[in-house]
């Protein structure tokens, strides 16, 4: 058993992450696993990049498993971790959807160049939005403007949903899935492009 975070994960379950398709996908030793089990928000995005980055220079060029459960967060976050992630980082990534991922941490799941999801795990959709605390003031010009600054930002995760789906989701598609507040399953995740496999350990004999 190998330890993913402070959960322990049976060898024989990790060897059901290899596609058919995915030969060059190995068996994962501790050293390249990493877990996300947390709110998205500047800290535990940071401590991700930093686990990431531990993980993609002790296996040069082998693959990085990322085991994620979340229900979201901050959006600016998740955006500069992806950034940070697929453009500077670029490790040889497989990313790993365990029961729910919502909000904007489908986004970080989609950091995967691999994208596994077990059968029961669903993935959550909304719209771009931004949380204030009680003492935020905010005036007609500063409306206007985060206006704006979500629109881009809604933008952005529409292109990058398409880039990561190969075309399957577009942007009237991803704006069906954000705006219309939409939960998919296992199997519609994977028909859309959002995870290549379904998988599951196999039960003993």
């Amino acid at each position: 058993m190998v330890l993913a975070g402070n959960i322990w994960i049976p060898f024989g379950c990790l060897e059901s992450f290899i596609s058919d398709e995915e030969k060059t996908m190995h068996q994962c030793n501790p050293s390249q696993i990493v877990s996300f089990f947390d709110e998205v928000n500047g800290r535990s995005m940071e401590k991700l990049c930093q686990d990431l980055g531990k993980a993609t220079l002790a296996n040069s060029g082998d693959w990085v498993s990322l085991f994620m459960c979340s229900g979201g967060g901050k959006v600016n976050p998740a955006f500069a971790t992806h950034e940070f992630v697929r453009h500077i980082l670029r490790p040889k990534l497989q990313t790993v959807a365990l029961g729910e991922l919502g909000s904007i941490a489908p986004l970080l799941f989609l950091m995967g160049d691999h994208r596994v999801i077990t059968p029961e795990t669903t993935l959550w959709f909304h719209h771009i939005g931004r949380s204030f605390d009680e003492k935020v003031r905010i005036d007609t010009l500063g409306a206007d403007r985060m206006h704006r600054e979500l629109q881009l930002d809604e933008g952005k995760y529409f292109r990058i949903l398409e880039e990561r789906t190969d075309g399957k989701i577009g942007k009237r598609k991803a704006q069906s899935l954000l705006r219309g507040e939409k939960t998919l399953s296992a199997k519609e995740a994977v028909k859309l492009g959002l995870a290549h496999e379904i998988v599951s350990a196999p039960m003993p004999r």
